[in-house]
Parts: structure tokens; sequence; C-alpha cells
């Protein structure tokens, strides 16, 4: 399915995985600055500067090791090589932390750091900044050789307006969950129709998609989680309102989706390409973790069971007022009718959310994978983020050009 959709000249987002090098990073240095408050005076000058050194490396390091696994996550071959580069770096910063940590559980009942403790601290830093120090040139390297696009502009199909639309429900949401520390809608709702797919036994491995909810609703919420500043769900909740024979004792579904369980999305200018015959406009395909795959990192599950495919599209068949709409115009003059029509075309742009929907999950997952605000996020990971793995894709998306 990946290739198909690849092949097919969709738009193709593969979520970073949250390697948590940079939080591992800022834990590092807290317990180090821990560590220090306990040493004499002399000696914590000593131990100041080098930690100041190390920060700084580490900040560094941690921020290009990100990079790497997001680029090389995306399928950049070139980066093999340096990712175990990275992992084995990444295996001395835990080592470090682990050191730092017995050295702290060996002071906790003296509340006094002994000459022998702050020697140890001294040459745990100073490996560790010699480790990293001879890695950050080969690093570099792989970096400026890889051929991945890191300081280039965001491709055409990128909408500023889109983009900043998002960005202010980003940043609502993030102020208000500061407040009340509770569950809180990012964006507004959207009006879906969602498909699932279905496999025929009888016909081997071929893949039919169906339509599973004629019309739901779906949000985004940040939710609490703890030990993670930022997490995000899905709701898609069936709605019966859509003109369709439902029975007395059916009951709306709900399915619930962890943003951190999408692996990739597809934007489609098309449901043609899911043999919708019924689509012509937009869809937006998710490729899921599911069952015992979920919780897990993506880059640890290879069996393809464990994933599913789901897609929404804008719902298209809320045109039971016209008719009502067509009666009403009977009756208005001139300036009326042209300012209805205004009207009318102003709500189907604004109802033409689906790209909305891609930024609002693109960003969700950013904030999620950075565990910071957006608003923080350095220009080289947002540009991974937003921009398209396929350079020759045209996404023929009208709506989100003219947000």
């Amino acid at each position: 399915m990946d290739q198909l959709l690849s092949k097919a000249g969709s738009t193709i987002v593969t979520f970073a995985i949250r390697s948590g090098v940079q939080i591992a990073s800022s834990y590092v240095i807290k317990s180090v600055n821990q560590l220090m408050d306990s040493a004499p005076d002399k000696q914590k000058r000593q131990l100041e500067r080098l930690k100041s050194k190390l920060q700084t490396r580490i900040e560094i390091v941690s921020y290009a090791m990100e990079l790497i696994q997001l680029v090389a996550s995306r399928g950049n071959t070139n980066l093999e090589s340096t990712l175990r580069l990275v992992s084995d770096l990444k295996l001395e910063i835990d080592e470090f932390e682990e050191n730092i940590d017995d050295l702290a559980k060996e002071i906790s009942t003296s509340k006094k750091l002994t000459p022998e403790s702050i020697k140890s601290i001294q040459n745990y830093m100073q490996s560790l900044l010699v480790k990293i120090e001879q890695a950050i040139p080969v690093i570099n390297l792989a970096l400026t050789t890889s051929g991945a696009n890191l300081s280039g502009s965001l491709n055409s199909y990128i909408s500023p307006g889109r983009l900043l639309n998002t960005t202010v429900y980003m940043n609502d949401s993030n102020l208000e969950f500061e407040r009340s520390k509770k569950k809180v809608k990012v964006g507004p709702d959207f009006d879906l129709t969602f498909y699932n797919i279905f496999y025929n036994a009888n016909r081997g491995s071929e893949i039919t998609w169906r339509e599973k909810f004629a019309r739901c609703k779906l949000q985004i919420f940040r939710v609490p989680v703890k030990g993670r500043e930022y997490s995000y769900e899905v709701e898609l909740i069936e709605s019966f309102d859509d003109g369709r024979y439902h029975d007395d004792d059916d009951t709306p579904e709900k399915i619930v989706l962890k943003v951190e369980d999408i692996a990739r999305l597809f934007y489609s200018a098309s449901g043609k390409l899911l043999k919708l015959d019924d689509r012509t406009t937009p869809v937006l395909v998710l490729k899921t973790k599911k069952g015992k795959g979920r919780g897990k990192k993506v880059e640890d599950i290879s069996n393809e069971h464990e994933f599913e495919w789901l897609a929404v599209g804008d719902y298209l068949n809320g045109d039971d007022d016209d008719d009502e709409d067509d009666e009403d115009d009977e009756d208005d003059d001139e300036d009326e009718k042209l300012s209805k029509k205004f009207s009318s075309l102003l709500k189907i742009s604004q109802e033409s959310s689906l790209s909305l929907v891609e930024y609002l999950l693109r960003l969700c997952a950013l904030q999620e994978s950075d565990q910071i605000s957006i608003l923080k996020v350095k220009d080289e990971k947002l540009r991974l983020f937003l921009n398209d793995e396929n350079s020759n894709n045209n996404r023929g998306d009208s709506s989100s050009k003219t947000q």
C-alpha cells in the first residue's frame, strides 16, 4: 500500500519517531546540577565550567541526532551508517546518565560529595565530551552529503494561510491546556466521511476500500498523559444524520486514535486512487498501528499486519437545505441573491477542511515528537514535517491554496 500511494503522486508524511535524545540530554544536565549543589565552592566552579561545555555540545549533537533519525525514517538510505553512530552515541549518553544516577544514590545519605566522587563526575563529563567531539564532524559530514534539504524553502503547495490558521489553533489549545491541565480540543469539529479496508478472504490479497461511516465528526484533542507534556488523540464519532437508514437499536460508533500511533499519512488529490468511484475530491489516508503494535516505536514494528489503513474525506452530501434556499431565492432581490451566493461560496471554502486536518495532524505530531511548543521548534525540523517527500507531487488542492 505504501508503494502504491507513493507512486501515485500523493503527499506523504512520515511522522517522526520520538527518539527521546533531547529529552534525555536535558535530564542529564539536570542530574549533574543536582550533584553539583553538594560540592564545595572551589570544585563547584570547576565542575560548572566543564558542565557548561558539555551542555553546549549535547544540545548541538542531540538536535543533529534528531534530524538524522527523522531524515532516515523518511527513506534516506545515505544515512544508514550514520544511524549506527547516532545509536552508539545515544548509548554513551544513557551510560553517562546511569553513572551520574549511581553517584547520586551513593551520596544520598551523606548529602556531600567526596573528593573521589567529584573526580568521578569530572572523568564522566570529560569522557562524554571527547566522544561527542569525535562524533560531531562525522555527523556534520553525513548531513552535508546525505542530500537532505534542511535549509531550503517550503514546497510551493504549502499554504501560508492554512499554516497560520493551524498555528493559531495549536497555540490556543496550548494556552487552554496550561490553564486547565485537562483534555482540550485542538481546532474545530470536522464533518467527514470515514473509510477503512475490507479484506476479502476469497480474493486473496486484493484490497477493497469501503465506506465505514457515511458521515462522522472528527475531533483532535490534547490529552494529559503522565510523564509527557504533549500528547494527542483523534476521535471519529459516527453521525446518523447522513440520509441513510439506521435501525432504532443501532448506536453510533466511536474510534479513538493516538497521534503517536500514526506511522504515515498520505494526501490523495482524488478518492479514485482508492478506487472510490463516487469520490473525486481529496482523501487523507492514515497508516496506523493496531493491536499489539500500539505503544511500540514504529521502527520496532516489522510486521505489516500490525498496521491498519484508514481514510477520511470531506462529507459531500450535506445539500439537504438547497431546495429550501432555492425557494427563498425567488422572493429575494438581486442584492440579496448576490449576498447569499457569496455567503454560499465562502461557506464552501471554509468547509474544504481536509487540508486543515492534515496540517493539524502534522503539527500535533511535531509538537508531540519534540515535546515543546511548535513556536519553539527550529526551522529545519518544521520544514521536514511540512515538506513533501515526493518532490514531483502535484496536489491539485485548490482549497489549501486559497486559505
